[in-house]
């Protein structure tokens, strides 16, 4: 990916995805982390990795953003109370999959989408 498509992409509202694809695609990316969390490691992806989960015709980046935001209110612990094991409950995806991003990535509200949670 170009530098100006993901300029453009961090720009623009982020469509609603389907929940199963950003389940699968967290399930990846969660599954790629250290064991120890002090451990920090920067992975990449091929999108066409990341396509290969998702179904035909997915906006993968889309997916991809909804699934790293998952990620990282995990990782600042923030999503606790809806843990099932090494998993998130189904409601997690559920909002991920939908929650309104109208400013991009460069401006979701994490605090709006544990209070979506609740």
């Amino acid at each position: 990916m170009s530098d100006s498509a993901l300029r453009a992409f961090v720009g623009r509202p982020v469509p609603a995805v389907h929940v199963g694809d950003v389940k699968r695609v967290w399930s990846f990316l969660a599954s790629e982390q250290p064991a120890d969390p002090r451990v920090q490691r920067q992975a990449s992806f091929n999108l066409k990795l990341l396509a290969g989960l998702c179904d035909k015709n997915a906006d993968v980046l889309a997916v991809w953003f909804r699934a790293t935001l998952v990620e990282a209110l995990r990782k600042e612990g923030r999503l606790e109370r809806w843990r099932e094991g090494n998993s998130l409950r189904d409601k997690v995806f559920d909002v991920a999959a939908a929650f309104p991003l109208p400013g991009g990535p460069a401006n979701a509200d994490l605090g709006a989408f544990v209070a979506a949670l609740e």
